[in-house]
């Protein structure tokens, strides 16, 4: 199930990968998007771990500050 999910959101991230390097530079307008596609696929999923990391990194310090905010509070 994991697997699913990380490989829909690659192909999410890579859809506007494309989409966006398709609107900068015209001429690849001509190519088919499904050559482009897997060019793109490696940078999708680093930008996707990056996301995942950063966003892990928050949530755990924000449990931290809350978890501090209640120790300190209670007393």
């Amino acid at each position: 199930m994991l697997n699913a999910l990380g490989a829909s959101v690659d192909r999410r991230i890579a859809n506007a990968i494309l989409a966006r390097v398709q609107r900068r530079w015209l001429p690849l307008r001509l190519v088919p998007a499904a050559w482009i596609r897997p060019l793109v696929k490696p940078a999708a999923t680093l930008i996707r771990r990056q996301i995942t990391r950063t966003a892990a990194t928050a949530l755990a310090t924000v449990g931290v500050l809350v978890a501090l905010v209640l120790l300190v509070g209670g007393r």
